[in-house]
């Protein structure tokens, strides 16, 4: 937390830190380029709009949660595409 306060010059007055939740060994931190039908991810606002792009993404997290056993964190670029009405079937 420390380095990480750091880097964004920002001192955080309550802090937690729980090392013995999760060995390291069972996190993978990385970002996807291309999804499951090759087109590239790429998150910007014209992209996102789109329904080629959100079928990829929503292609790539259902695969990934059906090989991921025990669950998965995913990121988005904005709070706007998890406020979207479910319209696909591999939307939850």
């Amino acid at each position: 937390m420390d380095s990480f306060s750091s880097e964004l010059g920002v001192k955080f007055s309550i802090q937690l830190e729980a090392n013995h939740v999760i060995n390291k060994s069972q996190v993978w931190v990385g970002t996807v380029g291309t999804g499951p039908q090759g087109r590239k991810l790429c998150a910007t606002f014209q992209n996102t709009e789109t329904y080629a792009f959100q079928d990829e993404v929503g292609g790539l997290l259902l695969h990934v949660c059906q090989v991921m056993a025990k669950g998965v964190l995913c990121f988005l670029p904005s709070y706007k595409p998890q406020r979207q009405p479910p319209e696909k079937p591999w939307e939850l």
